[in-house]
């Protein structure tokens, strides 16, 4: 993770609590933050939409996200079990699907 964004992960952990919940909760305008709520999916998307649109980047859905992030774990070499860990996955067939998707070549490095 590129050192700015793992800053900025900790500073919203120290103001989000260390209690067991969704990384990302929702957050009212008076700035209460829910913790115990996730974003909701549609929360989510305004945000990737707006986010894409400051960068001048053509839409993506979220679970490009998704995808995104379990191609670079196994491209940075972890272990598939741990990579369907992580997206909290039951087995593993649903992570090597999303990595047949998001793979941009066929490293040989790479056994999916």
């Amino acid at each position: 993770m590129p050192d700015v964004a793992n800053e900025c992960l900790n500073e919203w952990l120290k103001i989000r609590s260390k209690q067991p919940s969704p990384l990302f909760s929702r957050i009212f305008r008076g700035g209460h933050i829910m913790v115990e709520k996730p974003l909701s999916e549609s929360a989510i998307t305004l945000i990737l939409k707006e986010r894409l649109s400051i960068a001048r980047q053509k839409g993506a859905p979220p679970h490009d996200l998704r995808r995104t992030f379990a191609t670079r774990l196994i491209e940075d070499g972890n272990a598939l079990v741990k990579v369907q860990r992580a997206m909290g996955h039951a087995n593993d067939c649903s992570v090597r699907s999303v990595l047949r998707k998001g793979l941009k070549n066929n490293d040989p490095k790479i056994r999916i």
